[in-house]
């Protein structure tokens, strides 16, 4: 029986809670994540509803951009936490525990017995120091929830593969409501699991036959078009909001009219994303050379594993080309993937180091002296960032002395400047649910970049802003 070492772990733990837990009460997100915390903040307020949710009170246009699970799973946080500013952070980070959990869960029941199993951190920290993955959860992304309903199913089908009777139905019945929520939190991104069983039977048709995968692949997917078409038929609500979707975002994007850039783009942001992964199979090389392929030419059902879960990465990834935006974040949902396949293919090399680790008084020193440190520079970032401004900090300045004046839950007008800026709109919105009129009407108060004009009739309040001038009526 190896014994376990528990440097190692809490270590990955300390990495864990500096990348995802030191910003969490800092303000200030990218401004997509911002959108989805005012869509959540105003569910939580009753404004809009969960299938039609407002993205401001004062406007009926109901925000279709997506599938609606990930607002109104975030806006039970938003009651929770009364609507504080760090509560779609919290959020998030919950969704990137909850991830690294079900990254340990796969690796732990595909070693199970054995003592590989132990390195169940090691795909976990691979995965956490992908740099998209550390800005996403940083930021409240969508595909932070619909990536954390895709790993648990992911799992789940896993676990299913070695059942029979009703525990493999049961199992299967949870997979696909897993999907569900996935498909309900960002849309067709997350449903690529529907394709594991198919890749399970080409990797290990030994062990699974052809009359097994079949009877598990009709069960999958006859489970799944169960249930979205009993949500969805049963539902009307559901359904015109889900059809208003994808008339929106999928059919737009699957024709190409609302693309933006090559759709080869989504390849190169892959591979710009893995290489922190090829640099780190590199040193292993260059340190252990002839050791290191001889500890993988001999494992093969980790190589097995490895080209498994980095065809699964790729399911996850490769379709995304039909995207309109073709953004770097999409891929935030395949990237654990890629991060188990690389573990795999390290695991015994990685081993090897560990058990040289433990048997030596000073490895075991070093690694449990960089534990503790590491939790110590987690919670003294956390006591340093709590309460700092992480970005646009100027706008939130600005937009904290204005609201000493305007009420909460006010309309305003603004220059025609604003009327699609979306990072500006968006921290009215979320901090004090402040909504522009875009009309070309003018308010009471009237906000216009610093030094622009002052329309007639109207003065500028004194409120040493930066970024703004607000204008007041004098009539």
């Amino acid at each position: 029986m190896i014994k376990r070492s528990t440097g190692l772990p809490l270590f990955i733990l300390g990495i864990f809670l500096i990348l995802f837990f030191s910003r969490v009460f800092q303000e200030g997100v990218f401004f997509d994540g911002l959108i989805y915390a005012c869509l959540a903040n105003n569910l939580a307020d009753g404004i809009g509803s969960f299938w039609f949710p407002l993205y401001s009170e004062m406007s009926p246009t109901v925000f279709y951009e997506h599938p609606t699970l990930a607002y109104g799973l975030e806006s039970i946080f938003m009651e929770i936490f009364d609507g504080s500013l760090y509560t779609e952070k919290i959020y998030s980070f919950v969704m990137a525990v909850l991830m690294a959990l079900f990254i340990g869960l796969i690796w732990r029941k595909l070693f199970q017995g054995k003592s590989l199993q132990q390195l169940y951190w090691l795909p976990i920290f691979l995965w956490i120091i992908t740099p998209k993955i550390q800005w996403s959860y940083n930021n409240n992304m969508l595909e932070n929830t619909m990536g954390m309903f895709t790993i648990a199913s992911v799992y789940f089908l896993l676990v299913s593969i070695n059942k029979i009777g009703w525990q493999k139905f049961l199992l299967i019945f949870l997979s696909v409501i897993l999907l569900l929520l996935s498909f309900l939190s960002k849309g067709f991104p997350g449903l690529f699991p529907l394709g594991l069983f198919f890749l399970y039977w080409i990797f290990f048709n030994q062990n699974y036959s052809l009359n097994y995968f079949l009877k598990d692949f009709l069960l999958l997917f006859g489970l799944t078009f169960l249930v979205f078409f009993l949500l969805f038929y049963f539902n009307a609500n559901s359904w015109k909001s889900i059809t208003s979707y994808l008339d929106i975002q999928f059919i737009e994007s699957v024709a190409g009219r609302s693309r933006v850039g090559s759709r080869l783009n989504i390849m190169k942001n892959l591979f710009n994303e893995l290489i922190p992964f090829l640099i780190l199979i590199l040193i292993f090389f260059l340190s252990y050379r002839k050791r290191m392929l001889t500890l993988v030419k001999n494992q093969k059902q980790e190589n097995k594993y490895a080209l498994f879960f980095l065809t699964l990465g790729l399911c996850g990834s490769v379709p995304l080309m039909i995207s309109p935006k073709l953004s770097s974040f999409y891929l935030v949902v395949a990237l654990p993937y890629f991060a188990i396949s690389v573990a795999f293919f390290l695991s015994n090399t990685v081993n090897e180091l560990v058990e040289n680790l433990r048997s030596s008084k000073i490895g075991t020193a070093i690694t449990k002296s960089f534990a503790v440190i590491s939790i110590v520079v987690a919670i003294s970032l956390t006591i340093i960032n709590y309460g700092t401004v992480g970005r646009d900090n100027d706008l939130i300045s600005d937009l904290e002395k204005i609201s000493t004046v305007v009420d909460d839950h006010s309309l305003i007008s603004v220059h025609a400047d604003y009327y699609q800026d979306w990072t500006v709109m968006s921290y009215f919105q979320r901090y004090h649910q402040i909504s522009f009129d875009v009309s070309g009407n003018l308010q009471s108060y009237h906000l216009v970049a610093k030094g622009s004009p002052v329309p007639e009739n109207y003065e500028i309040l004194q409120l040493n802003l930066v970024q703004f001038d607000l204008l007041v009526s004098v009539n």
